[in-house]
């Protein structure tokens, strides 16, 4: 008899039920984020390996332990990403953004790596949703950025939202 075949520990399948509601949220990114002159960026699934080692830190738990990482055939180190904002600073540098636009706010719908011990409700392969606003230099932006989050997630009828920040 053959051992069937599973989905590795850390991974979910999306079946079609749970796919539906996936797809309203990520249609409800898009509306609201674009509403508020954010783009969408979309940066590659894997970086080199020394762009989150110089961005995060060598000495953190997702560089020293979590990543996904590997050698190609050309001896390039190779990471799967754990995390967006490196990589879209990467972009906007690499495109010259900056001197296309004096502020660029940039959002992404991402699917991230991290090679951690599964715990019960965190996965190895993970969706996540964000923003970067690159070239303010004001606070207010920041503030911005969080008075979104919180709109967004009201936006979609989450009742009994609280806002902590620290």
């Amino acid at each position: 008899m053959s051992e069937l075949i599973k989905n590795i520990k850390g991974t979910k399948d999306i079946l079609a039920q749970e796919s539906v509601i996936w797809q309203f949220l990520e249609v409800e990114i898009h509306k609201f984020f674009q509403k508020f002159g954010f783009a969408e960026i979309r940066t590659p699934a894997f970086e080199d390996t020394n762009l989150f080692v110089r961005s995060i830190g060598n000495q953190t738990d997702i560089v020293s332990k979590e990543m996904y990482s590997w050698i190609d055939q050309g001896g390039k180190n190779l990471t799967l990403k754990p995390e967006v904002t490196a990589s879209v600073v990467r972009a906007y540098i690499q495109h010259n953004l900056g001197k296309k636009f004096s502020i660029n706010k940039l959002y992404y719908i991402d699917t991230l790596f991290r090679r951690e011990r599964p715990q019960k409700g965190r996965y190895r392969q993970f969706r996540q949703f964000g923003v970067e606003v690159i070239g303010s230099m004001y606070p207010e932006q920041d503030a911005e950025v969080i008075a979104l989050a919180y709109n967004f997630y009201q936006s979609l009828g989450i009742k009994n939202l609280k806002l902590k920040l620290n």
